[in-house]
C-alpha cells in the first residue's frame, strides 16, 4: 500500500488520459489506506507503533494527507482566479521607495549595455492550474526518522533539491501575490498544510526563487506601485512575527540576494525586503520603545543594496569580457579570494588605451580629481550619483567614451573606472596586471607586434616599484614561461611539441615573416634581460615574494572590526567596498 500510493501520486496518467479531477481518485486511496490502518490498530495487541512497516505505514498517509490538503487548496484558487492577475490592474502613482527606482534604472541599463531584455529567458507564464501529479512530483518525502509518532502531528513536507522541478512548483503556489491582498492567506495556508508555516527560512527562500521568475516590470508594479501589495504584506507579517532584534531581518533573503547571479533582480528583491522591513520595524520600534530600531533594522539591506550597486558597475562597464571563473556576486567579491578588483581596473584602463604613459597620467588625474566617488557608500545613494554609474556603462556599450582626457575629467563624461574604485588606484599592481592581460592578448593576436612592446613598456615600468621587485620578477616570469618560451619551443622541437600555439597563424610568421621574428627576438630578450636582473641568489626567498597591500592593512583591520561590531552599526564608519585586499591573481604568480 505504501508503494502503490508513492506511484498514484505521480500517475499523470489518471488525470491527462482518464479525467480524474486533480486530487479526487488519491484522496479515495488515502481513505482506503485509513480504514487498512483502522483495522490493522484494533487487531494489534501491545505498543502497535513499535513496528516498523506501522510507522513506515502511518507516515506515508500521514505525507499524502498533506499533499492532498496543500493542493486542493491551490486548485481552488487557480480554478476561480487563473487569469485575473493582469498587470495593468494596480493603482498607478509614484513608487513607494527610491531603491526601486535604482533598480529600474540599472534593468534598463542592463538591457541597454546587453542588447537584450532581462525577461528574454523566462519561462511563459502559466495559463492552466497546476497538476496533482506535478505538484506531489516535487515534493520530497520525510526521512523515516523525521516522522513522529504522535498521529496528529504535521510533518515537514519540502519540495524537491531539483531547482527546475521546484520552480515550476513555485510559480503557482505564490501566483496568489499578483491577486489583492488578501490573496496572500491563500499561500500561507498552503505552506500551514505541508507543515512548513513556522519555517521562514524555507518559505523566504521559496519566495526568493519564485521572485526571480517574475518579468521585471510586474515584479516592480506588483511590489512597489501596489498600495497593498500582498508581496510587501506578507513579508511584514514574517518579520513581525520574528522580530530581527540582534539578527538581520528575513536573513534568509539577504543571503538568497548575496549569492545571486542575477544581480538587476537581485538589487529589486533586496529593494522590496528593505520596503517590508522598513514599514514593519517602525511598528515594532513603537511597540518595543526603541527596543528594535528602525534604522539598525534596514541598516543591512541598505548595505546590500550598495554592494550589488558596485557589482552591477563592474559587471555593465566591463560587460563581455572575462572577469573570473566564478560569477559576479556580493558573497563572491566580498571572498576576496575568488577575484581581483585590481585586475578589473587594469582591464577598465586597457579600454582607455594601451600606452604606458597615456595610462600613468589617466591614474594620476584620477587621484586628484573631484569626481571621484564611492557607489557602495551613503553618499552615493542620490539619483545624481547613480544615474552616472551607468552612463559609464552605457559609454563603453556604445563606444561613445573612445578616450578619456587625463588632464581634466568633464561631468558630461562619466570617467574610468579608477573614480568609482579609488582604493585600487596603487599603480604598482595595476601595471602587473596589464603587462599580464597585454601578453594574454599578444598570445591570441600573435600577429600585432604592438601588443607585445606594450607588454615589454608594461614590465619595464615594474622598475619603478622597487618595493614590489619579487612581484616584479614573478610576473616576467610569468609572461616569459606562458607567452614566449612556447614560441622559441615550438621554433627548437617543433609545433608537435607545443599543442597550446596555432601553427596555422604562426608557422608563416616564424619560418617566412623575418621582420616579424626579428622583433619579437629583441622583445623576448628584453623580458630575459629584466628576469637576469633579479637577485635569484637569496636565501630567504619565501620572505622575500611575501605579497601584501600594506597601504591597505589599516583599513582592512577596520572592516574586519565593523564586521564584529552589530550593537552599533548604524554608527560605525562606513568604509568603501570591496576593501582592497591581497589580490588572488598576483598572489597566485607570485
Amino acid at each position: 500500500l505504501c508503494s502503490a500510493l508513492d506511484l498514484l501520486s505521480v500517475a499523470k496518467q489518471l488525470e491527462e488520459n482518464m479525467g480524474v479531477d486533480g486530487a479526487s481518485f488519491h484522496a479515495t486511496a488515502i481513505s482506503h489506506c485509513r480504514k487498512k490502518l483502522t483495522t490493522i490498530l484494533s487487531e494489534s495487541q501491545g505498543d502497535v507503533f513499535a513496528n516498523p512497516h506501522v510507522k513506515l505505514f502511518l507516515s506515508k498517509i500521514k505525507y499524502h494527507t498533506q499533499i492532498i490538503d496543500a493542493y486542493e487548496v491551490l486548485h481552488q484558487f487557480e480554478t476561480k482566479s487563473l487569469g485575473f492577475d493582469s498587470e495593468d490592474d494596480d493603482e498607478g502613482g509614484a513608487p513607494k521607495s527610491s531603491w526601486c527606482i535604482e533598480a529600474q534604472a540599472w534593468i534598463e541599463t542592463y538591457e541597454t549595455v546587453t542588447g537584450t531584455s532581462i525577461d528574454a529567458q523566462l519561462a511563459p507564464p502559466v495559463t492552466d492550474p497546476l497538476r496533482f501529479w506535478s505538484f506531489s512530483k516535487a515534493c520530497s518525502p520525510p526521512a523515516d526518522s523525521d516522522v513522529s509518532d504522535k498521529q496528529h502531528a504535521k510533518i515537514q513536507v519540502h519540495f524537491t533539491d531539483s531547482t527546475r522541478s521546484r520552480t515550476e512548483i513555485l510559480v503557482h503556489i505564490f501566483r496568489p501575490f499578483l491577486q489583492d491582498v488578501f490573496a496572500y492567506k491563500t499561500v500561507n495556508s498552503i505552506f500551514d498544510r505541508l507543515g512548513l508555516g513556522q519555517d521562514y527560512d524555507y518559505l523566504c527562500r521559496c519566495f526568493g526563487e519564485w521572485f526571480m521568475t517574475l518579468p521585471t516590470k510586474v515584479a516592480a508594479q506588483k511590489g512597489f506601485y501596489n498600495a497593498k501589495s500582498p508581496m510587501v504584506r506578507w513579508l511584514q507579517e514574517i518579520v513581525i512575527d520574528h522580530p530581527p532584534q540582534a539578527k538581520t531581518p528575513l536573513e534568509s533573503l539577504f543571503r538568497f540576494c548575496e549569492e545571486s547571479e542575477d544581480l538587476p533582480r537581485a538589487f529589486l528583491l533586496a529593494a522590496l525586503c528593505r520596503e517590508a522591513i522598513s514599514a514593519a520595524t517602525k511598528q515594532l520600534e513603537a511597540k518595543t520603545y526603541g527596543l528594535i530600531p528602525w534604522s539598525s533594522s534596514v541598516y543591512p539591506y541598505d548595505t546590500l543594496l550598495r554592494k550589488l550597486r558596485v557589482c552591477l558597475l563592474v559587471s555593465l562597464r566591463l560587460y563581455g569580457m572575462p572577469l573570473g571563473a566564478f560569477p559576479i556576486t556580493v558573497k563572491n567579491v566580498g571572498d576576496g579570494n575568488i577575484f581581483s578588483v585590481f585586475e578589473w581596473v587594469a582591464r577598465d584602463e586597457l579600454l582607455t588605451s594601451h600606452d604606458h604613459d597615456e595610462i600613468v597620467m589617466l591614474e594620476t588625474a584620477c587621484k586628484s580629481s573631484g569626481l571621484v566617488t564611492h557607489p557602495s557608500l551613503p553618499e552615493d545613494d542620490s539619483p545624481l550619483r547613480w544615474t552616472r554609474l551607468q552612463r559609464v556603462c552605457i559609454a563603453v556599450a556604445n563606444q561613445q567614451e573612445s578616450s578619456i582626457s587625463t588632464k581634466t575629467l568633464p561631468d558630461e563624461k562619466p570617467g574610468a573606472l579608477l573614480l568609482y574604485l579609488s582604493k585600487f588606484n596603487q599603480p604598482g599592481y595595476l601595471v602587473a596586471h596589464r603587462a599580464l592581460l597585454l601578453s594574454v592578448s599578444f598570445g591570441k593576436h600573435p600577429t600585432d607586434l604592438q601588443i607585445l612592446q606594450d607588454t615589454t613598456t608594461a614590465l619595464k615600468a615594474l622598475d619603478d616599484y622597487p618595493e614590489l621587485s619579487a612581484m616584479s620578477a614573478a610576473v616576467r616570469v610569468e609572461v616569459w614561461q606562458n607567452q614566449l618560451r612556447p614560441v622559441y619551443r615550438a621554433i627548437l622541437f617543433g609545433f608537435e611539441d607545443v599543442p597550446e600555439l596555432s601553427e596555422e597563424i604562426l608557422a608563416p610568421l616564424v619560418y617566412e615573416n623575418a621582420y616579424w621574428l626579428g622583433e619579437f627576438h629583441r622583445m623576448a630578450l628584453e623580458v630575459l634581460t629584466m628576469i637576469a636582473g633579479y637577485s635569484w641568489d637569496d636565501q630567504d626567498l619565501d620572505e622575500k615574494f611575501k605579497f601584501t597591500l600594506d597601504e591597505n592593512e589599516d583599513s582592512n583591520k577596520d572592516n574586519q572590526r565593523n564586521d564584529k561590531n552589530d550593537d552599533d552599526r548604524q554608527y560605525k564608519k562606513q568604509l568603501p567596498w570591496p576593501p582592497a585586499k591581497n589580490d588572488v591573481v598576483l598572489q597566485r604568480i607570485v
